[in-house]
């Protein structure tokens, strides 16, 4: 089957704006954290009293009746690892977003268009 996408997205700066924003949300919906400096041992048995939670076919049964979806299950180490990358966004992605949103895009195209202000 031919590639569906006519350019490597991998490559292209829009493409990357959005993952920078979307990853976070899909891979930390919901989420549980502790303070900064929380001991080793409470982030591990927090870690583990987690993944046995999601063992739970009652808590599974619980949180997608309550949520009306499926969860998607992140372990601590692969959510460490997203709050990790988001302190390595690019700065040109950094500048480009706030631009990027419904209201930047609104003014910019007031700008472009010179359109009269009430």
């Amino acid at each position: 089957m031919a590639n569906a996408f006519p350019f490597p997205l991998a490559g292209n700066f829009s493409y990357q704006a959005l993952r920078a924003v979307s990853d976070p949300q899909l891979a930390m919906f919901r989420v549980a954290m502790m303070p900064p400096k929380s001991s080793g041992e409470a982030v591990t048995t927090m870690r583990v009293a987690f993944a046995e939670m999601w063992k739970s076919p009652q808590f599974l049964a619980d949180y997608s009746k309550f949520i009306k979806t499926e969860p998607i299950l992140v372990s601590g180490d692969d959510g460490q690892n997203v709050l990790t990358q988001l302190g390595k966004i690019r700065p040109e992605i950094k500048t480009f977003l706030p631009g990027a949103t419904p209201r930047g895009l609104l003014t910019l195209h007031l700008a472009q268009h010179q359109l009269p202000r009430s």
